[in-house]
């Protein structure tokens, strides 16, 4: 008798054990805050602006434009403190570089078709928002 119940109990934890592994092997539904109607697809390369480009919050000219402060040094080559040089923009101008790191679907803006890129500034610029988007047509 004790053997039967001891072969029992083995295999109830063997298969509880069995079913916790399984569970934590399934792969698990991406609910990133990313996801929108532009049906994005994440990366990471670099790029350079070609013409001044506005930074908008999302992938699209209906998104607010972001307002950005970027910190520099003074003219002697000291760092400045945040209350000190820094200057606020709003776009980018040709020549800056930018780490992409997501892409929208082909759209149509205005008379260019392209894609949204979501973008990685610099460390020295600080946004007021977190996700920072360009039109890829002005983006090499």
């Amino acid at each position: 008798m004790k053997k039967k119940y001891l072969l029992i109990c083995v295999l109830a934890i063997s298969s509880i054990f069995a079913n916790c592994k399984k569970e934590t092997t399934q792969p698990t539904e991406d609910t990133s805050s990313s996801a929108n109607s532009y049906n994005t697809s994440p990366m990471k390369e670099t790029g350079t602006v070609t013409e001044t480009v506005i930074i908008r919050s999302g992938p699209g000219k209906e998104y607010d434009k972001v307002t950005c402060n970027e910190f520099g040094k003074n003219e002697d080559g000291t760092e400045c403190s945040h209350s000190g040089c820094y200057r606020t923009l709003s776009q980018l101008d040709a020549g800056a570089q930018v780490e992409i790191v997501e892409k929208s679907e082909t759209v149509t803006v205005d008379k260019w078709t392209n894609r949204w890129l979501k973008i990685r500034l610099n460390s020295n610029i600080n946004c007021d928002t977190e996700e920072t988007w360009i039109f890829g047509e002005f983006v090499r």
